[in-house]
């Protein structure tokens, strides 16, 4: 029961980490128009609104995620070191 808990505990903590991390983060002012509408291209073979704004929730969503990960890993690291 208490590892049940313990591991719902921690995808609540991702969860809300990767909240944290998708509201400070502006994939506008990373990825230029143009670079998405090459990518869009690449991906769905046309350049429509509509596909440059996927290509951009695309990137959006694999980069939080990544960061999310790193940043997990590296406070589960950190309190597996200060309860030794």
């Amino acid at each position: 029961m208490v590892v049940l808990v313990r591991r719902i505990l921690k995808i609540i903590f991702f969860i809300v980490l990767s909240i944290a991390i998708g509201r400070s983060f502006d994939i506008y002012s990373l990825v230029s128009v143009d670079s998405a509408i090459r990518l869009s291209y690449q991906l769905f073979g046309e350049g429509g609104q509509e596909n440059v704004e996927a290509v951009y929730s695309l990137i959006d969503i694999v980069i939080i995620i990544i960061l999310t990960t790193i940043a997990y890993m590296l406070v589960m690291k950190g309190i597996r070191y200060f309860k030794k």
